[in-house]
């Protein structure tokens, strides 16, 4: 029984590191994504929970647009020398100079990182975790969980806690991997009547 269980953690062990190095090399590939996507984000020290859900577009690095459908209409866009945040039932908007990364692909940066390591967990109902290790203790993106896709090839879900202790949660689902995207996607023009501010 002992060496059963011996061989099995033996040779899984090389298993998980395959699957977590096809895994990296797989979005090494990724040039654009769109799908759609749920987000909760849970505040413990708050005691609240908030939902989120829409659609999603991006080429990688840095151009994105978000569209929120719920619990409100929000539009999201980062093109390449803004970002811009606009609120059509309050006819507004908001523009910042420098654009930031978005949210929903937050895992890119440690699944690319080679520093970056892995342990893999398989669960009862079939699902594979992937709980990325990082060695910054303070990083943005605390205890990162990967859920995979049954191919174990693209990340359909992930979770973290920041360092404020807010969880995250995002589901992306409908994927579409390397899709052309226009240009007009990520480019945004205020309407009439918007307050810009």
């Amino acid at each position: 029984m002992i060496q059963a269980l011996l061989l099995t953690l033996l040779l899984a062990a090389p298993a998980d590191s395959l699957l977590w190095r096809n895994l990296r090399e797989n979005y090494l590939g990724l040039r654009s994504l769109s799908g759609s996507f749920e987000q909760t984000v849970r505040s413990e020290a708050e005691g609240t929970t908030q939902r989120f859900s829409g659609s999603f577009w991006s080429v990688l690095p840095d151009r994105y647009r978000l569209e929120v459908t719920s619990p409100e209409r929000q539009v999201i866009v980062a093109g390449d020398s803004a970002l811009w945040f606009y609120f059509p039932a309050e006819q507004r908007a908001v523009r910042e100079a420098q654009p930031r990364s978005m949210p929903l692909l937050a895992f890119l940066e440690p699944v690319l990182d080679p520093a970056t390591t892995a342990r893999i967990e398989r669960l009862p109902d079939g699902r594979t975790l992937v709980h990325v290790e990082t060695e910054d203790e303070m990083a943005a993106l605390q205890d990162l969980k990967l859920e995979l896709s049954a191919d174990r090839r693209h990340i359909e879900a992930f979770e973290f806690s920041d360092p404020w202790s807010q969880n995250y949660r995002f589901i992306l689902t409908a994927q579409q991997w390397n899709p052309d995207l226009p240009a007009e996607l990520f480019e945004f023009t205020p309407p009439g009547g918007t307050s810009v501010e």
